[in-house]
């Protein structure tokens, strides 16, 4: 089966967009209660719409005028060689007529301000990650 086809039969598809998410302790509370995770996702439903080589071409060179201009040896369209240009063949391009987006965020908004400040601080001395978690719950109460 080739790759069009693949694409061809997906009427019904969900894409996921996961945002940041981190482990809570429950030692972070001021009193027992379970460890959680904390998390921001949007899933997007719709029909994959298959792109034509030609699309797939237009929005690659679209992309790469985007990231790559300014660069010193900047990697564009025009100038990758042939060889290069044949690996597009491998990449299944499509669009998403979308239906339904549904966003869902659980960033300890059921603690207490005195709980909630508390697992900001403790995020916010871990990873990546977790301090994007902190920085997304200090935008919603501080």
């Amino acid at each position: 089966m080739n790759a069009d086809a693949i694409v061809q039969e997906v009427e019904d598809a969900l894409v996921i967009f996961q945002g940041p998410h981190a482990y809570v302790s429950s030692s972070w509370y001021e009193s027992e209660n379970v460890p959680t995770w904390n998390y921001q996702v949007v899933h997007v439903y719709g029909k994959l719409i298959p792109l034509t080589e030609e699309q797939l071409i237009e929005d690659l060179t679209i992309l790469l005028q985007l990231f790559e201009t300014g660069r010193r040896d900047a990697v564009l369209w025009e100038t990758i060689s042939e060889k290069t240009k044949q690996q597009v063949h491998g990449i299944i391009g499509f669009k998403l007529r979308i239906d339904k987006v549904e966003a869902s965020s659980k960033l300890s908004q059921n603690r207490n301000d005195v709980d909630y400040r508390h697992i900001v601080a403790q995020l916010e001395r871990g990873d990546e990650m977790e301090r994007r978690v902190a920085s997304e719950m200090k935008k919603r109460r501080t």
